[in-house]
């Protein structure tokens, strides 16, 4: 963790982003899922409903996972896109460093 954590708190630094950040999330354990949910549908549209229909009995988990936790925690952050493009381009550097 801290092969990732050193370098990022230094790009951090150097554009001037203030640590700790604050907290970014919107939702709880209570209604994770279902916003998570909610902002796959609107970006996937159906899909996400076939796809719920679809998974054999022994997957649907990996379904319900993307939704409360990929979508549903990360993705309805408060976050800039700036952040998102920041972080992508850590997590790149770190799988070529």
């Amino acid at each position: 963790m801290l092969d990732l954590l050193e370098p990022t708190n230094k790009i951090f630094e150097e554009k001037g982003i203030k640590l700790p950040l604050e907290k970014q999330g919107t939702t709880n354990r209570e209604n994770r899922f279902d916003k998570g949910l909610e902002v796959q549908k609107s970006i996937f549209g159906d899909v996400i409903d076939k796809n719920y229909e679809n998974s054999p009995e022994n997957q649907v988990h990996i379904q319900k996972f993307l939704s409360d936790n990929c979508f549903g925690d990360y993705y309805t952050r408060n976050c800039h896109k700036n952040t998102h493009s920041l972080l992508f381009e850590i997590t790149l550097y770190k799988c070529i460093e």
